[in-house]
């Protein structure tokens, strides 16, 4: 699964990146910074919005949603934490993610991710997780808009089986998209969920970072640190 990711970018260079992949950025939400280094489920973050059904176009909106999917059927959101991922094996079967292909799918933009090696049961050992070809890269995901959020959107990210460079860490990677996946993505008639899965993909790369990513209420740019073992200190690296 993925838990918590980085978005260390602000609006100007979110628009940059999307208009290099030969997006048309048509709408913004009223955000300007959206710099987390922590990001956690149930926060707001930006994702990126299509016109499914229309293929001719290249249109794309960015607006502001929860982590962690409150499908409208749901009295509450209580559960939203635990509906911040889809497996992609899995999502054309789950009542509360199958509705959404057709006309609900999104882009997460993200600097990279955080998972934990458990190899040892005593002890949780984070890495941040980023391909470092771009600094900005994207997930593939699925949006609802609920009664019990205001109608503010909600959203998941769906996963995979993580690549061989990061196995190590964690069995699972969020489904990042190149510069043409992300447009079959938003406009495809019909979601390319098999074709996306044996996409060719990005070479991700692993740091071990401080165990201070653990606690939600630590976020600032020092967690994507990598942690220098020789000597015990880490020294900055920039997303």
């Amino acid at each position: 699964m993925c838990g918590r990711f980085v978005t260390n970018f602000s609006m100007a260079e979110l628009v940059d990146s999307l208009e290099a992949a030969e997006l048309d950025v048509v709408h913004t939400a009223n955000v300007h910074d959206f710099r987390n280094f922590n990001g956690a489920p149930t926060q707001l973050f930006p994702v990126v919005m299509g016109k499914p059904g229309d293929g001719s176009s290249s249109s794309v909106s960015v607006e502001i949603a929860h982590w962690g999917l409150v499908p409208r059927w749901m009295k509450d959101d209580k559960s939203a934490a635990r509906m911040i991922n889809a497996r992609v094996e899995t999502v054309r079967e789950k009542p509360s993610f199958k509705g959404l292909l057709s006309s609900h799918r999104c882009i997460v933009p993200m600097c990279g991710y955080y998972e934990w090696n458990r190899d040892n049961p005593k002890t949780k050992i984070p890495y941040f997780i980023f391909n470092g070809d771009s600094p900005v890269a994207f997930a593939a995901g699925l949006w609802t808009t609920s009664p019990v959020t205001g109608d503010v959107p909600t959203f998941t990210m769906l996963t995979e089986d993580a690549p061989n460079e990061v196995a190590f860490v964690h069995d699972r990677a969020p489904v990042l998209l190149d510069v043409d996946w992300m447009k079959e993505w938003l406009r495809d008639s019909d979601a390319p969920v098999e074709a996306v899965a044996s996409r060719h993909r990005h070479r991700l790369s692993a740091r071990q970072v401080s165990e201070r990513v653990n606690s939600v209420r630590n976020n600032d740019e020092s967690l994507v640190a990598e942690m220098q073992q020789s000597n015990g200190r880490a020294g900055l690296f920039d997303l």
